[in-house]
């Protein structure tokens, strides 16, 4: 895969840990924080290629020894330590041997790999994940781990990725004072023309058997139509990391597969835009949008009466007893005996929209301290929609009423 020139700085930070590791025999531990989608694991498995080959430049030793670790597949210390068995093949090691604690397990697994020689091979540890490891009520993998990273002569190196960046407040007092308290941070600070040129790297991943020449002239031309331009700028202020981005290039990149050479020279754009578009629609769909277009012509005549309520008295909590008084108004007004419902029918579909979060407690509702007590049905709510997401939903809802669109259009 191509590499772009992003996170420069955390990259040679890193590398001149392993440096120092391999070089010098200092143990470190590090973290590297970033957002997800940030190249957290790009970065380290880059830095380890480019290490591992400069290793092999100057005809030193190339068995740079990598665990990885990974919080959602190693829940426990049990399976943490088959999974670090299993690396370095050790399992003759272990078998057929009873130990006390995890601690004498892990430190039998560390002797014998060190028992083949004088000269000790660095070990890097890589934990994925990493926060995930802290909720082991005892941390003891960790503890183990960095205890022996401090404590042992043997070159050692752990590098944890994680996205939490309140990650150091998980750790024990025991533990934080083991760490080497060196961090790493990834954010997604490259420029707009570093992202489009990754844009245009996705999008032909797999067309290297066409013609360049006719590619690059017919990319060149893609990117410079201001309508996409103004796609991927709205996409990049929202969010730029690189895994959305190859996201939104999937549909557009299969569609620009099939291209003949004939569309490719002839500058045809038309399909490739008209999937972008499509893309980036279902990769930023309005998912409270989504859920008012599946609501009942009930629950949507409530969401309108409590609009409404809203708008006549702003900024006033209402309880049910307002809205249904309110909503028996509202029929009696359209003249819409249709939508007549008993009280506890009407109830139920304002309880749903409580659990869709469109119908929120307010804060002096919140607030009391008798507020558990008090029944859904006397207390204090306010309408958590916009007019705007409310007559849009009105607008596309299939088959709606008459009355409801009359109000949208009021």
């Amino acid at each position: 895969m191509k590499f772009f020139d992003i996170h420069q700085q955390s990259q040679e930070d890193l590398l001149n840990l392993l440096r120092r590791l391999v070089y010098h025999g200092e143990n470190n531990s590090s973290l590297v924080i970033g957002p997800r989608g940030s190249g957290k694991t790009f970065l380290i498995n880059k830095v380890i290629n480019l290490f591992t080959q400069e290793l092999r430049e100057k005809n030193c030793s190339d068995d740079l020894i990598v665990v990885y670790l990974s919080g959602c597949l190693q829940v426990d210390d049990k399976s943490a330590l088959l999974e670090i068995t299993r690396q370095l093949k050790l399992e003759n090691c272990i078998n057929g041997k009873v130990f006390g604690s995890f601690c004498d397990s892990f430190e039998f697994l560390l002797k014998s790999f060190r028992s083949g020689g004088q000269t000790s091979k660095p070990l890097v540890f890589i934990m994925d994940e990493f926060d995930l490891f802290t909720k082991n009520k005892t941390q003891l993998l960790l503890y183990t781990l960095l205890n022996t990273i401090q404590s042992s002569s043997s070159p050692m190196f752990m590098i944890g990725a994680t996205c939490r960046i309140d990650v150091l407040d998980l750790l024990e007092k025991r533990i934080k004072s083991r760490f080497s308290h060196r961090q790493i941070y990834l954010f997604n600070d490259y420029s707009f023309e570093t992202y489009i040129e990754m844009a245009k790297f996705f999008i032909q991943f797999n067309t290297a058997s066409k013609n360049d020449k006719n590619i690059f002239e017919y990319l060149a031309n893609l990117f410079n139509d201001k309508n996409i331009l103004k796609f991927f700028a709205r996409q990049y202020d929202y969010d730029r990391s690189m895994a959305t981005l190859r996201r939104l290039l999937i549909l557009p990149g299969l569609v620009f597969d099939q291209l003949s050479n004939e569309d490719i020279k002839s500058m045809n754009l038309d399909s490739v835009k008209k999937e972008l578009v499509k893309s980036y629609n279902l990769l930023n769909i309005d998912t409270k949008y989504s859920l008012l277009s599946g609501l009942s012509i009930l629950e949507l005549t409530l969401v309108v009466v409590m609009l409404e309520m809203s708008e006549i008295y702003p900024d006033e909590p209402f309880n049910f007893d307002l809205v249904y008084s309110a909503y028996l108004k509202y029929l009696q007004k359209k003249n819409w005996n249709q939508q007549k419902h008993e009280r506890q029918i009407i109830l139920k579909a304002y309880e749903h929209l409580i659990s869709l979060k469109f119908v929120l407690p307010s804060s002096d509702s919140s607030s009391s301290s008798r507020s558990t007590k008090i029944n859904k049905e006397h207390s204090l709510m306010y309408l958590a929609l916009d007019k705007d997401e409310i007559q849009l939903c009105i607008d596309q809802y299939p088959n709606c009423p008459t009355e409801l669109k009359y109000y949208s259009m009021v």
